[in-house]
């Protein structure tokens, strides 16, 4: 083997180590059209930094309530919907995560898009020994071969059965007619407080509400008021 081969090699274990680590590595690795260039909240400050380390805080249970609230079309979802539970789901299938959307077409969507990570060749690069389960790979239930996995569900949608350690909320509205709407507003609130909230697996599981604000009574803005803590 000559030595820039040998190089090589060295060099592609030691981003897939890496990727295994850190989530910013793993989206360079798995996602390499990934670039932190979209939006600047100043001139030091990308708005992909700022998400990816508190998706991390999530993760370390720094922040076991994580609110993301940034103007639509900046990869938020990309980022938190998509490829951090394909991840962790790799580093730990054990996992269970419930994804919840305005309407279940949405959240569908993201499921399927993070079961096509988990079947691209980078990422079994990273995750080798991730399997999904031969049984139940539904396009809105997809389970690990260790019978957990990733659900979809429209926000009002029904989780009979379903535990999670991480409930992703990502857009609970559709656009600021929804948001305005009081009817929706207490569809939302209904939801999360008899529903969502009560399924949590441990005391150790994490909720993060993904939105754009366009009202103080949407459902970020009830839970700022009802869980300060």
């Amino acid at each position: 083997m000559s030595q820039r081969n040998k190089e090589e090699i060295e060099r592609e274990l030691a981003q897939r180590e890496l990727a295994r680590r850190n989530l910013w590595y793993y989206l360079q690795y798995v996602f390499p059209w990934f670039q932190n260039i979209a939006y600047q909240w100043d001139e030091d400050n990308l708005i992909h930094d700022q998400i990816i380390e508190a998706l991390m805080a999530s993760w370390n249970g720094e922040a076991k309530r994580l609110m993301i609230n940034c103007p639509p079309r900046l990869g938020k979802s990309m980022i938190a919907s998509q490829y951090f539970p394909s991840r962790w789901l790799g580093k730990d299938p054990t996992l269970n995560f419930i994804q919840a959307s305005y309407g279940a077409e949405l959240s569908n969507s993201f499921g399927r898009k993070t079961k096509q990570i988990t079947m691209e060749q980078s990422y079994k690069n990273v995750f080798p020994d991730f399997e999904l389960s031969q049984e139940k790979r539904e396009w809105w239930n997809r389970e690990t071969k260790q019978r957990w996995g990733y659900y979809s569900v429209g926000v009002g949608g029904a989780l009979t059965g379903k535990g999670w350690d991480y409930l992703i909320i990502d857009d609970p509205v559709k656009d600021r007619m929804e948001a305005d709407s009081p009817t929706i507003q207490q569809r939302n609130i209904d939801w999360y407080d008899s529903v969502a909230s009560t399924r949590l697996q441990t005391q150790e599981s994490r909720i993060i509400c993904i939105m754009t604000r366009w009202s103080v009574d949407d459902l970020g803005g009830y839970i700022l008021r009802e869980e300060k803590d």
